[in-house]
């Protein structure tokens, strides 16, 4: 998608798409741990994946405030440190 995507210049898809790449491999390398939460922001990603991709086809509205705010929860994720924070955050709370 990003490959694609880049080629035409559609850089708010480019820049979710790597976003969320990048909390998938952090699931897939062991850095996150799966969590229903996190199944549903990645469901959730997946659709905004999909509003993203008919936007740049067929343009129209876009619901940008849905669409930061996924994003801002994936940047949260896959921000330096973020996993060393919810650990520290979760010892805290037991």
């Amino acid at each position: 998608v990003k490959g694609g995507a880049a080629a035409f210049g559609f850089n708010d898809l480019i820049a979710f798409a790597h976003v969320f790449e990048t909390a998938m491999d952090r699931v897939r390398s062991g850095g996150l741990a799966l969590s229903p939460e996190l199944v549903n922001l990645f469901l959730r990603s997946g659709d905004v994946m999909e509003v993203l991709i008919e936007h740049a086809r067929d343009g129209g509205d876009l619901d940008a405030d849905a669409v930061g705010r996924v994003r801002g929860e994936l940047e949260e994720l896959v921000a330096p440190g973020a996993a060393t924070q919810r650990r520290l955050s979760r010892r805290a709370k037991a």
